[in-house]
């Protein structure tokens, strides 16, 4: 959750995320007392860590799952988070159709949330289908995405998949292209930024945000 500092006015210096992972210990005005706290003392944003307890936590154990519930935020404390800051940033976990719980799965998480959404596929062979089969299960819960990055697993040259995969799913699904996010070794995240920057269409992007 990006903090009343300048808005996206980060590249270039270090970011600075402050942790507050469950130390609100499930207490809303704390969460919100917290972030306040955080922005005045310089960080750029907040991570919170969520979690549903009864996927951890046995229902036998009744003592331990009321005790760790007392830690964590509802959803719809989240989306109120959401709601009074900035950005709130969602990363899917693995895709789409991973389980949150049980019958509840990621691509859910965004439809509760309604969050403003970018699918991350690969750029080589069979990012046509991945993508694809994606965007149609985003489609049947009325979640149209901002777009789609095609990011690279290896170096060297774009091969002709590379090339060509982006404009084909975009013709076929009317959803943009945002651009390939090359292979880096090593990960440094100065270099990941700069190279957000150099092959990613950020201003399209935020263009879509509701900001």
């Amino acid at each position: 959750i990006p903090m009343i500092n300048d808005k996206f006015n980060f590249f270039g210096r270090v970011f600075i995320v402050a942790e507050i992972g469950v130390n609100h210990e499930g207490d809303f005005s704390k969460a919100v007392e917290m972030i306040e706290l955080a922005a005045q003392a310089g960080a750029d944003a907040v991570k919170f860590q969520t979690y549903i307890p009864e996927l951890y936590i046995s229902s036998s154990q009744k003592e331990r799952l009321e005790r760790v519930r007392k830690f964590a935020l509802s959803f719809e404390q989240f989306r109120k988070l959401s709601e009074k800051y900035d950005v709130l940033v969602i990363e899917g976990c693995g895709g789409l159709l991973v389980p949150v719980k049980d019958d509840f799965y990621v691509i859910d998480f965004i439809k509760r949330f309604r969050c403003e959404t970018i699918l991350v596929s690969r750029s080589g062979l069979g990012a046509i289908n991945h993508s694809l089969l994606s965007l149609e299960a985003l489609r049947r819960r009325q979640i149209k995405p901002l777009g789609i990055i095609f990011s690279r697993q290896t170096g060297g040259a774009l091969s002709m998949a590379e090339k060509t995969n982006p404009e084909v799913v975009s013709n076929m699904s009317g959803i943009r292209s945002l651009g390939i996010y090359p292979f880096l070794k090593p990960v440094r995240a100065d270099l990941a930024v700069k190279t957000f920057l150099k092959y990613l269409d950020f201003r399209r992007i935020t263009s879509g945000l509701s900001l």
